[in-house]
């Protein structure tokens, strides 16, 4: 571990409830969104979802390599004496996104046919604070924490209001494996024997997961074991 990779807590304290439309939040994927942000702002609402794509930035967290393929050592969100419920948000096509649909319709029927909206249930979590583990450069992640001012869904309406964010340095990484929650963020099978003191996966919960960033490219999403807590 290098100088400056270090074993960290990103402790988030909330202002209002987090929605959200995931089981959790992967902390590689909120530090990936942030240095984009800043150093390539808008190049994400350009990028085809269906296409796999190396993101052109690197992002100050530590990796894990196995048999040639890597996570990066940082862990899903947990939440801290959350209170759950379920909402529903009606789902439709965004005048933003008409431009990819190969149609001639000068208007989009959202009632009736494949373009008919939808509901779709959320989860939302009410909470005062939310925790990730991660490994790596602690002033660099703080400096793009600095950024943050909402987690997950409907933001714009209130939801996910961020107070105030600590990144502290910590002994012994939890990045991956916490002696209380577990195995703490997603890894796919094809790594699972190569991750140190994971032990014996047969028995464990799998499922087809994203396991890094970007997390809605559909070439990231491999069968990976469940992080504890989440399973069925």
């Amino acid at each position: 571990m290098g100088d400056t990779m270090k074993p960290m807590r990103v402790t988030i304290r909330l202002g209002s409830p987090v929605m959200l439309s995931y089981p959790w939040i992967a902390l590689d994927s909120l530090i990936m969104h942030l240095a984009l942000e800043r150093d390539h702002a808008g190049l994400l609402e350009k990028l085809d979802p269906r296409k796999p794509v190396e993101l052109p930035v690197e992002i100050p967290v530590g990796r894990l390599a196995v048999n040639g393929d890597y996570i990066y050592k940082a862990s899903i969100s947990r939440f801290s004496r959350a209170k759950t419920a379920t909402t529903q948000i009606r789902k439709k096509v965004a005048a933003e996104d008409a431009a990819y649909l190969s149609t001639r319709r000068s208007k989009i029927d959202v009632v009736r046919g494949a373009f008919k909206a939808y509901d779709m249930r959320m989860v939302v979590m009410n909470a005062r604070e939310c925790e990730f583990h991660a490994v790596g450069d602690i002033k660099a992640v703080a400096r793009l924490m600095e950024n943050l001012d909402g987690l997950g869904k409907k933001r714009a309406v209130g939801y996910g209001r961020v107070l105030s964010v600590s990144v502290d340095e910590l002994e012994r990484d939890h990045s991956i494996l916490h002696p209380e929650h577990g195995l703490n963020r997603p890894v796919p099978v094809h790594m699972a024997r190569g991750v140190p003191g994971l032990g014996e996966v047969g028995g464990r919960d799998v499922a087809l997961l994203a396991y890094r960033p970007p997390y809605w490219c559909k070439a990231n999403h491999v069968l990976c074991l469940v992080p504890d807590g989440f399973g069925g």
